[in-house]
């Protein structure tokens, strides 16, 4: 498992959806493979403190679990890994050890799959301060899926912030999955206002088509686009995203993206 350049949330830092990110071969196997090598890399992450040899071969282990990444393996795996972490005490310390492990992976890795796999843990047990690195890693269209469910399972609102400044930094087929994940917090001003407001800057009609539907059934657009009383800056999008919604193909349902887990 070789991947050229430095740390690949530095090249993404550096350089943004531009960066070359290269996918290695997998492994093969699934989620008890990589759960054994997540547990293998926490064990040498606790010994990492004092030996330098240590923490290199916990980020080798880390890239070994990163390598069975998959969606059927983190459906599987991350329940097996999050195991006993909401248990009072024991379990504190269980989650702090697995996020301390997948943030030094998460920053130290030059793997896609492990990007990947140390994003979803940090969904399930981050913190505030994950929020710049999964956002960072969001813009690249290889990690956003991952990165952008991640934050949206994240427990506080910081995560929701970044998906709204992602509104902006992401386009296309990333921008759409951005939309995607923000309709679960439909409910939240500053989404509903995003969603109109924002979410179809830059997008092509093509695009808008597929995900104008979505949109206007999980909100009440077209109050919106009716009302004379509502600033112009709001009205005239909710006026588009009304007759995008009506000149979509019939055939298509209800915009959604790969499932990667559901959001909190």
């Amino acid at each position: 498992m070789t991947s050229f350049g430095g740390p690949l949330l530095q090249r993404i830092r550096d350089s943004g959806a531009a960066a070359s990110v290269a996918e290695t071969r997998s492994l093969g196997g699934g989620a008890n493979e990589m759960v054994a090598a997540v547990r293998s890399a926490i064990a040498l992450d606790d010994k990492a403190e004092d030996k330098a040899e240590d923490s290199v071969e916990a980020l080798a282990a880390w890239d070994r679990a990163g390598a069975f990444e998959s969606p059927e393996a983190l459906d599987e795996g991350l329940p097996q890994l999050l195991s006993g972490t909401g248990m009072p005490f024991v379990g504190a310390g269980r989650r702090r050890r697995l996020r301390a492990g997948a943030r030094a992976a998460l920053e130290r890795t030059r793997e896609p799959g492990t990007a990947r796999l140390a994003g979803a843990i940090l969904g399930a047990v981050g913190e505030r301060a994950d929020v710049e690195a999964l956002e960072t890693l969001a813009v690249h269209p290889a990690l956003t899926l991952h990165m952008v469910t991640a934050l949206a399972n994240l427990r506080h609102a910081d995560g929701r912030l970044a998906l709204l400044r992602l509104l902006s930094r992401t386009d296309g087929e990333a921008r759409a999955v951005v939309i995607d994940r923000l309709l679960a917090f439909v409910h939240e001003p500053s989404v509903r206002l995003a969603l109109v407001r924002d979410a179809f800057r830059g997008l092509d009609d093509a695009t808008c088509r597929e995900l104008a539907p979505a949109i206007t059934s999980a909100m009440d657009v077209a109050g919106l686009a009716a009302d004379e009383g509502a600033p112009a800056e709001l009205r005239e999008p909710a006026q588009r995203l009304m007759r995008l919604a009506a000149e979509a193909p019939s055939e298509l349902g209800e915009f959604g993206g790969d499932d990667m887990g559901t959001t909190s």
